[in-house]
C-alpha cells in the first residue's frame, strides 16, 4: 500500500452540510449537530446543543491543513506548510510534515504542544498527551507518558 492514503470512511466529505439536520426529527431540537454563532469568538462554531464540539482537522489534496470546531487555545489555527497527517486533541493539534517531522500548536500546558525532534511516520494527539511512531518503529509520547512507553526528553 505504498503511496496509499487512508481516509476515514465516516468523514462525509461529499454529503450536504445539512445532512444531520435534514434527516433527524425536529423533536431532537438543538441536540442535533448544528452551526451556531459564538459572539465571544466572533465566528460560527459546530455545536451539539449549547456545547461546542472539539476541533477536527483534515489534510487536503494539496497537503495543507484545514481545521474547524472549538478553538479556544488556537488548536484549530493550522500553520502553513505541507503535511501528510494531522491529529486534533482536546486543546492541541499535531501534524506530520512531508519531511517526517512533527509540528504541534494550540495549548502548550506541560509541554503538550512541544513536539520532540526526530523523524516520524505517524502521530496521534490525545487529551493530555501526544504519541508518535518513529522511523525506527519506537513510540515516543509527550508530555504525559502512558505506561510502557518511553518519554520524549526534548533532547532530540
Amino acid at each position: 500500500m505504498s503511496g496509499s492514503r487512508i481516509i476515514d470512511p465516516d468523514t462525509h466529505v461529499i454529503e450536504s452540510p445539512d445532512l444531520w439536520t435534514a434527516r433527524l426529527p425536529r423533536s431532537w431540537g438543538d441536540r442535533r449537530l448544528h452551526v451556531k454563532w459564538d459572539p465571544d469568538l466572533g465566528r460560527e462554531m459546530w455545536c451539539i446543543g449549547d456545547r461546542r464540539i472539539k476541533p477536527a482537522c483534515a489534510v487536503g489534496a494539496d497537503n495543507t491543513i484545514t481545521c474547524w470546531g472549538a478553538n479556544e487555545s488556537g488548536q484549530a489555527d493550522a500553520p502553513d506548510g505541507q503535511y501528510t497527517a494531522v491529529s486534533a486533541g482536546d486543546l492541541h493539534t499535531c501534524a506530520l510534515g512531508v519531511d517526517n517531522t512533527i509540528v504541534c500548536w494550540g495549548y502548550d500546558g506541560n509541554g503538550r504542544a512541544g513536539a520532540p525532534d526526530g523523524q516520524y511516520t505517524a502521530v496521534t494527539a490525545g487529551g493530555f498527551h501526544t504519541c508518535a511512531l518513529g522511523v525506527d518503529n519506537t513510540i515516543t509520547c509527550w508530555p504525559t507518558v502512558p505506561n510502557g512507553v518511553r518519554w520524549a526528553t526534548g533532547d532530540g
